[in-house]
């Protein structure tokens, strides 16, 4: 009986610690929001070697807690197959007024898509670290683009940023 009772009240223990990090007030818990972001990228190829593509990206955009922000980029493409081409690449989003950074990697498929764009592509991407404002920052997520002929593309971003506990 006594074992029950211990059992009961440490089980109604466990729900209540639980359910306590779904209240939005919890100081001890990690604070998830939504993360959108819309970019204006300059792809600059800088090499191909048998087929395998170094593209610097640069951009400048705007996302949801960075506000006005870049995003950068040093890419791979691996052209030398069949396409959908497998795209890798570090990745750094940077506050234009702070300088404060959201550092990650992104993987996905690019895609040729001649006439109308000559690059197109979509993957995930993950923020493992940040710094200043955002150190401890996690996220993830998933990103699309479309590239002009004029190498002028359109780089969009949906996800989550975890934020540490204060």
């Amino acid at each position: 009986m006594k074992t029950s009772k211990f059992l009961i009240l440490l089980t109604t223990a466990f729900l209540l610690c639980l359910s306590s990090c779904e209240d939005d007030d919890c100081p001890e818990c990690p604070e998830s929001v939504l993360f959108k972001g819309q970019y204006i990228t300059y792809p600059n190829i800088l090499d191909d070697a048998d087929g395998v593509l170094t593209v610097d990206i640069p951009s400048e955009g705007t996302a949801t807690d960075l506000g006005a922000s870049t995003w950068s980029s040093a890419s791979l493409v691996y052209a030398n197959t069949n396409p959908p081409w497998t795209q890798t690449g570090d990745m750094v989003f940077e506050e234009t007024a702070t300088g404060d950074q959201l550092i990650g990697s992104f993987t996905g498929t690019s895609l040729p898509n001649p006439p109308d764009n000559p690059f197109m592509g979509s993957g995930e991407y993950v923020i493992t670290s940040g710094t200043g404002k955002y150190a401890g920052v996690t996220g993830e997520g998933t990103y699309s683009y479309e590239v002009s002929p004029e190498m002028i593309g359109e780089l969009m971003f949906t996800g989550i940023l975890t934020y540490p506990v204060k």
